[in-house]
């Protein structure tokens, strides 16, 4: 299948493709994890153990410096509850989707 047929089909036509949402979803990541750091009133040596880096290195990710990867986003979503597309800023639905 062309990938312009899959982007019609899947309802990414006018340029929406899926190397767009990808690139907007990591220009949220910054922002999400700044908020959900905040609300949980951790320090960033706590946060940064979780992830088992250096705070320096967290404090990277939040300024969109670095960007996280995908088992730093699974460890911070299950520590913070929330989704990973809510860490992704594709949703503003904090909880798990329930699988069918």
């Amino acid at each position: 299948m062309k990938i312009d047929t899959w982007n019609a089909a899947a309802g990414n036509a006018g340029g929406n493709t899926l190397r767009n949402q990808s690139d907007r979803a990591l220009s949220r990541i910054p922002g999400r994890l700044r908020l959900l750091h905040r609300e949980s009133g951790c320090s960033t040596m706590e946060i940064s153990a979780i992830l088992e880096i250096s705070p320096r290195a967290y404090s990277y990710y939040e300024s969109g410096q670095r960007q996280i990867g995908l088992d730093g986003v699974i460890a911070l979503a299950r520590f913070y509850d929330v989704s990973m597309d809510y860490i992704c800023g594709l949703t503003d639905y904090r909880g798990e989707f329930p699988s069918y």
